[in-house]
């Protein structure tokens, strides 16, 4: 992703579905029908279509505001990345009617995490800096979230 970032491309579709693995296992990213300049299209830096997959999808988009987009590229990771380890998603769509987004954009992320652990058994847990790390990156305001 930050080779896409360097080289001036937002993917705006990032989902478990378009990572994939080589033959030596190396990540590669697929499908760039969404991806679009990290510059904007009037060279502003902010993009303004409304696209990608909604689970995804940064709470900008979903508020049809413009964004950064390698700002909802970050967004989008944090799901791979939370998905990845607890084989779920995190909430449905980063709105404000979504209960687990709702905990996570007005900071009660322990709530979050409470839901999502419940089920743990056997002394599972999640790292401390784990949570953090997720949390950063889904954060509701784009420009506290995590860069690369």
């Amino acid at each position: 992703m930050n080779a896409c970032h360097l080289a001036g491309v937002a993917h705006r579709d990032l989902k478990v579905e378009n990572i994939l693995l080589d033959s030596q296992g190396n990540v590669k990213i697929a499908d760039f029908g969404f991806a679009g300049p990290t510059m904007g299209k009037d060279g502003d830096g902010y993009l303004k279509t409304f696209c990608g997959t909604e689970l995804y999808m940064a709470p900008e988009i979903h508020m049809k505001k413009s964004y950064v987009g390698t700002q909802v590229d970050i967004f989008a990771t944090g799901i791979i990345l939370f998905m990845m380890v607890l084989a779920n998603p995190p909430f449905g769509k980063a709105i404000a009617k979504d209960p687990y987004y709702k905990c996570v954009a007005k900071g009660r992320a322990d709530l979050f995490w409470k839901a999502h652990t419940k089920n743990f058994t056997n002394g599972d847990t999640l790292s401390p800096e784990f949570k953090d790390l997720v949390e950063q990156m889904l954060r509701l305001e784009p420009e506290k979230r995590l860069t690369l």
